[in-house]
């Protein structure tokens, strides 16, 4: 395993133990209503990663939909 990789992971963990409050996880609940077709743990990863996000899909259904592939070097 890559430095990076280690670093991108450790700093992944690290924001999802973020959630220590009522308040926090009721944000994390509410968020992951807003994607019911993304299983909840991705909905988390998706919240720790961009808590702003508005509009997120998986990529059979981004490609179905709009013709389109995520490109391999492409933000997540």
């Amino acid at each position: 395993m890559s430095a990076e990789y280690r670093q991108v992971l450790d700093e992944l963990v690290s924001r999802a133990l973020a959630y220590r409050t009522g308040k926090e996880l009721r944000e994390l609940v509410e968020f992951s209503r807003r994607f019911p077709h993304i299983a909840p743990f991705n909905a988390m990863l998706l919240h720790v990663q961009n808590p702003g996000i508005c509009y997120a899909l998986r990529a059979e259904e981004w490609e179905k939909k709009y013709r389109r592939q995520v490109k391999p070097a492409a933000r997540p």
